[in-house]
């Protein structure tokens, strides 16, 4: 009768542990409570009762504040240890950021070109150059790492500055620039002899 019955608070035994494991402390108290003249499951219940308040809801600074046994024997639960931060990443590489605001800039400025909106892909890039770098910017605020950043700024640089420097120069030697443009096209179109 007592195999029977510690082959019984065994398997009780294993099924509150697996529950303690999974934090179910409530249903793990459940099958203890059923084993009154059992040591280790006394055991188990005051550690329970340790983590659990009345209400039934583990108290945080049990579960989180611990990662040890309690008494240091062997066969007592073990705490959950203290959970992981997961903010933002610590290091973000903005390279491949970069290459894919180039390719917007150059792809789908031909697209815009093509089908008549010729500073579409323009647009599009520096607010893809704006976005990235404001993520980056958070990520180093937030203690972070940002690789890559100097290729953005490069690039809004070239985004920002080349068509500044294209009207500018238009403005100033515009005229001379068309005359030259017009005596080029006339050249070609004049057949050679």
């Amino acid at each position: 009768m007592s195999d029977e019955m510690s082959s019984q608070d065994e398997a009780k035994l294993q099924a509150a542990r697996e529950l303690m494991a999974q934090h179910n402390y409530a249903a793990a108290k459940a099958i203890l409570e059923t084993m009154p003249g059992n040591p280790q499951a006394q055991n188990w219940l005051e550690t329970i009762a340790q983590i659990m308040p009345e209400y039934g809801k583990p108290k945080r600074d049990d579960i989180y504040g611990q990662d040890e046994y309690y008494g240091g024997e062997p066969g007592k639960i073990k705490l959950a240890p203290k959970p992981q931060y997961y903010g933002p990443p610590m290091y973000e590489d903005f390279t491949s950021k970069a290459v894919w605001t180039l390719i917007a800039f150059l792809g789908i400025g031909f697209l815009g070109r093509a089908v008549g909106i010729p500073f579409f892909g323009w647009i599009v890039a520096l607010v893809m150059n704006i976005v990235y770098l404001n993520q980056a910017r958070n990520t180093r605020n937030t203690g972070g790492e940002a690789k890559g950043i100097g290729c953005l700024w490069a690039l809004l640089v070239v985004m920002v500055l080349l068509p500044c420097a294209a009207v500018l120069t238009v403005m100033l030697a515009g005229d001379s620039i068309i005359e030259t443009f017009n005596q080029i096209e006339t050249a070609m179109s004049t057949p050679s002899r």
